[in-house]
């Protein structure tokens, strides 16, 4: 009977012990060329990875972090969440209706978020820009952040981008979320507003350029 409470280093010692007396040692233990090991009539056990995922995403983000791209990243959350916080309407279907304005800023919000996504080196890089960009808009237009993350926008954004007529898709959703959903006026408006907010949100995150590691 094997002792079930032992390291790995102590088993290994364990089992080379054992089999000095057992007769049935070619059996029980031995190393193939692969560093994998076999015991119990050659059954393979895969050695364990010296880093998991966690580890090396750890060192990734030291090596960011390090390198100032971590800071950079931040610098461009705060950045996008200004140009959300400053947006101003001079269309006539958003001038006097607060609702729609509010949703103008909402749209806006999920193309920033896009275009960190898009343009960022890494998923470490842009989880960094993301968060500040949302931290940002959380703190200054707390309307902005509660209807994009609380009430779904964001969710649904993200599902009419991967429609095939994701653009048109969009400004449906505007449209439907500024409850004019039956005018094609707001659809239009809609789309045209995410094509700007896309251009104008690509051409600041790709105006920072990242160190490389």
């Amino acid at each position: 009977m094997f002792p079930l409470h032992l390291t790995a280093a102590a088993f290994m010692l364990f089992m080379l012990q054992y089999t000095q007396t057992n007769p049935l040692r070619e059996n029980l233990l031995c190393f193939a060329e692969d560093s994998d090991i076999k015991i119990f009539g050659g059954e393979k056990i895969k050695t364990y990875p010296k880093k998991d995922v966690a580890e090396q995403d750890a060192d990734e983000y030291m090596q960011h972090k390090l390198s100032g791209n971590i800071d950079i990243a931040k610098d461009l959350g705060k950045d996008l969440a200004e140009l959300v916080i400053n947006y101003r309407s001079n269309h006539a279907l958003a001038q006097d209706d607060s609702v729609v304005m509010l949703q103008c800023k909402v749209l806006f919000l999920h193309a920033a978020c896009t275009c960190a996504v898009l343009n960022s080196p890494s998923s470490i890089i842009s989880d960094n820009v993301t968060q500040v960009l949302l931290d940002t808009v959380r703190d200054e237009l707390t309307v902005v952040y509660d209807n994009y993350k609380g009430l779904g926008s964001a969710t649904m954004y993200k599902l009419a981008e991967k429609e095939e007529h994701s653009t048109e898709s969009i400004g449906k959703l505007f449209a439907r979320l500024c409850s004019q959903q039956e005018h094609q006026r707001y659809i239009t408006f809609g789309i045209e507003l995410y094509e700007a907010f896309l251009s104008e949100c690509e051409e600041l995150c790709k105006s920072v350029s990242y160190r490389e590691i």
